[in-house]
């Protein structure tokens, strides 16, 4: 289920990843493992699973269908970028970028 204010946020969140990762939401939804989109793609589900309160399900179904797993495997890779700044710099620095002006 996705409540009104959670379409909210993902519309903004749409428009900030487009004016800063220069990714169309198109893109980033397409089945491609092209390293610069699904960094991108991980950044949207961990602010999605971090902002609304979709389900793991919704928020693969959101990225063409995509199982919960993942979705889970995507929060994974977010969490060891944390635990490894220095290797995932940029990133952090673009997950950061998009969660300041994203953000309720």
């Amino acid at each position: 289920m996705i409540t009104k204010n959670d379409k909210l946020f993902i519309s903004r969140l749409e428009m900030i990843v487009q004016d800063n990762a220069g990714l169309s939401v198109n893109i980033v939804k397409e089945k491609t493992r092209k390293a610069e989109i699904v960094i991108v793609r991980f950044i949207m589900m961990y602010l999605m699973k971090r902002y609304t309160i979709m389900s793991l399900k919704s928020i693969g179904e959101y990225f063409s269908g995509r199982d919960h797993s993942t979705v889970i495997n995507g929060l994974g890779v977010v969490a060891k970028w944390f635990d490894q700044p220095k290797m995932y710099n940029s990133e952090i620095k673009l997950l950061l970028q998009i969660e300041s002006e994203a953000k309720p």
